[in-house]
């Protein structure tokens, strides 16, 4: 129950206040609905004050184009409205160039501000002011302001700030006590004897709730009785005594069987993990007996590619396990309330409906090794679940309860990393049962290798891949030969960038500007998805494609420990894919490979030599997915060759290294397990005594590159190449400049360091191991690649200490 005397005090509160009060010659527009509160502020302010009220016409209202002309075209100077208007004005002005140099005044509120939605229209008009307005209907609108500078929008957070003249807040506990500055509590809004009369006379017949909300408490400020209002949101009053919005009363719930959050602040933490590229909303919504949260996402960007499973693995790294949403849920815009804010009650119902729509048929164990795990991990749910239900996501299994799992299973039989790549019943009994048996070897298929390829001419190639290491350097190379005619490289854009920034970015970091301005000219860049049906390419881009004479497959997902699904998705669908193109269109196909497929010996067996007609020799791939899913890649590839007559290589490349020209290695070094073993040397801090010297091979990115297309296009009928350098270093010599980069190590012996490492369970840790006979490594021979090369002309260069000590430096720096 709003008064006349309340609306009097929130336009004398406007007028006193410098930055607010309205002006001679001021304009507003009213772009609120008459049914929202808000509309008041500029409605009463202007009529109350003499001022200028444009109303906007009903047939223009929906078009959010016309009403920016309008302000432009009527010089309106001041307006207060929800942030999706803002954002209009915004984007509008950006995108037809207007002149809105009139305006002056930008309020909103009503939900948490994302000032970085703004920054055009703060950096093109200097005069203007975007003002972060807190209040609600029940104290008149709003009674606390904080103006955006170019320091919020650069954080992309701002707070509520402090009052305006004449109002009153202060921050209560659960007994009405009032808080100190830093400490969390509910927002309250009062009045004293000098204070507006801006708090309403309370709800129409809702005796008990405006007995709740509408209270009286003894100030120790004025040592009064004073009227407040409490507003059921939960703030702080910071040390530069401005209000932080923490989230509301009801905003808190309790999800995954008893973690309490904020939606508010969880809504915050994935902004900034998905760098405010996408408009995000949460909801919690009843799950198996407790909440679990569902997250909304808006693609504000239609050049950019939106993949579900992308944005989830990059949420779940960094963002607390019961935080992180069990949905994902793409839409086209968020749905709004009368009011124009997000509908949350809507998109929550949605939800439900999804979350209920859902497959529930409960799949019981179906041997004997489903059900000793499924009674393991009931052990800890303690309710009936399938065994396809994800431990995570389905079950609400946390990191803890991981733990006990692990240990209830065995340690001698998982790692507890298995827990998190195989993460239900069926995967992980899989895994149990993928022992490495005879029954096991001998299940697998024999594969003779056919060497009836023919001469490749290049003219027309698609490479995809072509942001990758390895696969830069091969678009780089097709840039400046000059019979290539046409390159098409497919670059998926995601939520970051768009495949035109991704490209040229990496481009840049490569190999320079003015090179990659060069090779931009020769090259036709697609957004593709590999792992869709024709590439999710457009029909035009198909038809376009179809002219290529060869297909070079540089793409892969290169993750050692993960879902196996999610490697076979990426390693296997994508080489599915592209032979869909290939084959019937007569192309050639180049796949890049790993000489990681040789593996180990099975236990107890002696180490086998791995060459050019081998696939399949009954090696170890240490269950690790991408091995796994590189090696049924090759086997699709030979079938085709077999069946369709398909003529292709396979180039299985060594121990990828920086350009032995000058040293430039990828940016996200970590992601090389031989630079993370470097790395964990430097960190364990040992030096090993009377080491014996294992042979280590390189293949240094640019020559490896160069080796790749003599081969290409040699007349050798031969299908398989191994990619790595002839020059022989010795594990001595990397360990002796690594000694160069560090002082005060330790001496140990050979037994003492393999002790040490056995115990660390990190890739780098397990990565060294497998120089010291740990593991025994079958042996991969390339005496025939070798020849071929020299045959072609090309010769590896000499790997010396100069080149090994950049490798040091490089992985000094992981962290």
């Amino acid at each position: 129950m709003l008064q006349h005397k309340n609306i009097i005090s929130l336009v004398n509160s406007m007028n006193a206040d410098s930055e607010l009060k309205v002006k001679d010659g001021d304009v507003a527009i009213s772009l609120l609905k008459y049914s929202f509160d808000a509309s008041a502020i500029d409605i009463y302010s202007m009529l109350l004050t003499g001022a200028c009220l444009l109303l906007v016409p009903k047939e223009m209202e929906l078009d959010a184009e016309k009403v920016v002309r309008l302000i432009e075209k009527e010089k309106v100077t001041r307006t207060f409205a929800v942030a999706k208007w803002l954002e209009q004005i915004n984007n509008i002005d950006n995108e037809e160039n207007l002149n809105l140099s009139y305006l002056r005044i930008l309020g909103t509120g009503g939900e948490v501000l994302k000032p970085k939605k703004f920054k055009h229209i703060l950096e093109k008009y200097p005069n203007l002011n975007i003002y972060n307005l807190y209040g609600p209907t029940e104290t008149t609108m709003f009674v606390t302001k904080k103006k955006l500078e170019k320091e919020q929008v650069e954080k992309n957070e701002i707070t509520i700030g402090g009052p305006i003249p004449n109002c009153r807040v202060a921050i209560m506990n659960s007994k009405n006590d009032l808080l100190p500055i830093g400490v969390q509590g509910e927002l309250i809004v009062y009045e004293d004897i000098d204070s507006s009369n801006n708090i309403a006379k309370g709800y129409w017949h809702l005796e008990e709730k405006t007995k709740e909300r509408f209270i009286r408490f003894y100030n120790p400020i004025n040592q009064s009785m004073c009227k407040a209002y409490k507003t059921g949101d939960i703030a702080k009053i910071n040390e530069n005594l401005e209000i932080e919005f923490c989230g509301r009363k009801d905003d808190f719930v309790k999800i995954n069987g008893g973690y309490l959050i904020s939606l508010n602040e969880v809504e915050h933490k994935i902004q900034e993990i998905l760098e405010h590229k996408l408009e995000v909303c949460v909801v919690a919504v009843p799950f198996r007996g407790t909440k679990t949260l569902v997250l909304y996402l808006v693609n504000k960007r239609k050049d950019r590619r939106i993949r579900i499973d992308v944005i989830k693995e990059t949420i779940k790294k960094k963002i607390t396990f019961y935080m992180n949403p069990r949905k994902i849920i793409l839409i086209e815009q968020m749905p709004l309330n009368r009011n124009g804010k997000i509908d949350r009650k809507k998109l929550e119902k949605q939800a439900i409906e999804l979350i209920n729509s859902e497959k529930t048929e409960i799949v019981l164990p179906r041997n004997e090794v489903e059900e000793k795990l499924y009674n393991k991990v009931r052990e800890i749910v303690k309710f009936d679940f399938s065994i396809l239900d994800d431990f995570e996501e389905d079950l609400g299994i946390d990191s803890l309860a991981m733990t006990v799992l692990h240990t209830k299973i065995g340690k001698n039989y998982i790692n507890i990393q298995d827990l998190y790549r195989y993460s239900n019943v069926a995967d992980l009994a899989l895994l149990l049962q993928a022992s490495n048996t005879e029954e096991e070897q001998q299940e697998r298929e024999k594969i003779i290798i056919p060497n009836c390829t023919k001469q490749m001419k290049l003219k027309k190639v698609i490479v995809t891949g072509g942001i990758g290491f390895l696969g830069a350097h091969i678009i780089r190379e097709l840039a400046f030969m000059p019979e290539i005619e046409k390159i098409y490289a497919i670059v998926r854009s995601n939520f970051r960038a768009s495949s035109q920034e991704k490209f040229k970015t990496n481009m840049e970091y490569y190999f320079g500007k003015k090179e990659t301005e060069k090779i931009m000219e020769r090259v036709i860049l697609l957004d593709g998805e590999l792992t869709e049906e024709q590439l999710d390419l457009s029909d035009e881009d198909i038809e376009k494609i179809k002219d290529a004479d060869t297909i070079i497959n540089a793409a892969a997902s290169v993750k050692q420990m993960g879902k196996y699904a999610v490697s076979y998705r990426d390693n296997v669908y994508t080489v599915k894919n592209l032979l869909k193109i290939a084959v019937p269109n007569h192309m050639n196909f180049i796949q890049i490979s790993t000489l990681s497929l040789a593996g180990s010996a099975k236990l107890g067996n002696r180490p086998e030599k791995w060459d050019e007609d081998s696939l399949e020799i009954g090696q170890n791939l240490f269950k690790n997915p991408y091995l796994i899913s590189k090696f049924e890649a090759e086997k699709l590839i030979l079938k085709a060759i077999k069946e369709k007559g398909l003529n292709a290589r396979i180039f299985r490349v060594g121990n990828i290294m920086p350009r032995i020209s000058d040293g430039k290695f990828q940016p996200n070094a970590s992601k090389n397990t031989f630079m993370l073993s470097i790395n964990t040397f430097l960190k364990l801090g040992l030096k090993i005594k009377d080491v014996e010297p294992i042979k280590l091979y390189f293949a240094p990115v640019d020559e490896c590159c160069k080796s790749i297309f003599h081969l290409i296009q040699s007349e050798s009928k031969d299908t398989i190449f191994h990619i790595e350098s002839d020059q022989i270093v010795y594990s001595s010599d990397m360990l002796e400049q690594i000694e160069k980069t560090r002082n005060n190590s330790k001496e140990v012996s050979l037994e003492e360091f393999k002790n040490k490492i056995k115990s660390d369970e990190s890739v780098g840790a397990n990565y060294i191991s497998l120089y010291f006979g740990e593991k025994q490594t079958n042996v991969v021979d390339k005496k025939r690649t070798i020849e071929e090369l020299r045959k072609t002309g090309f010769n590896w260069s000499k790997i010396d200490n100069e080149y090994l000590q950049k490798i040091v430096e490089i992985a000094s720096k992981i962290k």
